[in-house]
């Protein structure tokens, strides 16, 4: 579920993404559907998604960016990382992005990622697409 789709920033940010980027949209739907607690950052760059459970008693600091790596493209990407836990950084540490173009979303793809997110990016539970390395700069 996502809590904070329907706040005015929230709301906002979600339908200026869908709009630049339609297919995110079934990616929002099946986190809708999912039973854990999810919200949008609204002041990222990009689609960010925060998973709101613990992992081993602590807040999950797991985050998917989605986003267009180049305009003239159509290939899009989920971005996978963590955030650090000092407050004033905005280091992010990487664990690899899923590039793809919009009619190679799959539901099983984007099950795999919501879960790997809520696992606190379980190295058991990597998605099978993940590139370590990419030529594109990550919106912040």
């Amino acid at each position: 579920m996502l809590t904070n789709a329907s706040e005015p920033a929230g709301k906002a940010k979600l339908e200026e993404e869908l709009r630049a980027n339609p297919p995110f949209r079934r990616v929002i739907e099946l986190l809708e559907e999912d039973a854990q607690p999810f919200a949008i950052d609204p002041a990222a760059g990009g689609l960010e998604i925060v998973p709101l459970n613990e992992v081993k008693q602590a807040p999950n600091r797991c985050r998917m960016k989605l986003f267009k790596p180049r305009e003239a493209k159509e290939r899009l990407c989920a971005f996978f990382f963590k955030r650090s836990n000092l407050e004033f950084s905005r280091d992010r540490f990487s664990y690899g992005a899923v590039e793809f173009r919009p009619e190679q979303l799959s539901d099983e793809d984007v099950r795999t990622w919501i879960g790997w997110l809520v696992s606190g990016l379980d190295p058991d539970r990597r998605p099978e697409r993940l590139r370590r390395a990419f030529l594109y700069t990550i919106p912040e």
